[in-house]
C-alpha cells in the first residue's frame, strides 16, 4: 500500500492485515485511518508491532523503523478510529528480550556473517522453539505488540 494510494470497489475489505509495518511509517495514524476506511463493517484489522521505546537497538535502525509503540498505544489509536478491540496482546518475554538484547549490538547483516554450521542450525530451532513457546501467554513486558480489532457492523448490517 503506498501512501494516499488505496482504491477499492465500494464494498471494502473483509480482513487487512498488517504485520510489523507501522513502525516504519512517519504518519501511522494517517495510514491506520486509511486502513479503517478501507474495512467494511464487520471487517477484521489485524497489526503486529514491536514495543518499549527502551528496547531499541542498532536493529530497529538498520531496518528503518521510526518508533516503537507502548503497551497498550495501538490498541489506544483503534479505539480512536472507531474500532472494537477483540485482542491487545504483548508476546516475547523473557527469552525473546534477551535473545534481541544480545542481537541488538549487531546489525542484521553482521549477525548473519557469524551464522554457519550445524551446532548453530541445531540452536536456531531451539530458540524458534523457546519463542513459539512464549507467543502463547500475554505479558506488559512482551516486545511484540498484537491487535485485532473490528469496524462496528453499521445500523443496516445489524440485523442481518
Amino acid at each position: 500500500m503506498h501512501e494516499g494510494q488505496l482504491e477499492l470497489d465500494h464494498a471494502g475489505f473483509h480482513t487487512i492485515i498488517a504485520s510489523e509495518v507501522l513502525e516504519h511509517i512517519e504518519d501511522d495514524a494517517g495510514t491506520l485511518a486509511t486502513m479503517v476506511g478501507a474495512l467494511r463493517p464487520g471487517g477484521r484489522l489485524y497489526l503486529t508491532v514491536p514495543l518499549h521505546a527502551k528496547h531499541w537497538t542498532k536493529v530497529d535502525d538498520a531496518v528503518g523503523h521510526v518508533r516503537r509503540y507502548g503497551v497498550g498505544e495501538l490498541a489506544g489509536m483503534c479505539r480512536h478510529e472507531g474500532l472494537e478491540i477483540e485482542a491487545d496482546r504483548a508476546i516475547g518475554f523473557p527469552f525473546y528480550n534477551a535473545y534481541y538484547r544480545r542481537l541488538g549490538r549487531k546489525t542484521p547483516q553482521e549477525s548473519a556473517a557469524r551464522l554457519g554450521g550445524p551446532v548453530t542450525r541445531l540452536a536456531s530451532y531451539a530458540v524458534a522453539a523457546v519463542f513459539l513457546l512464549e507467543s502463547r501467554w500475554s505479558t506488559p513486558r512482551g516486545t511484540r505488540g498484537i491487535v485485532v480489532a473490528r469496524k462496528p457492523l453499521d445500523k443496516e448490517s445489524r440485523g442481518r
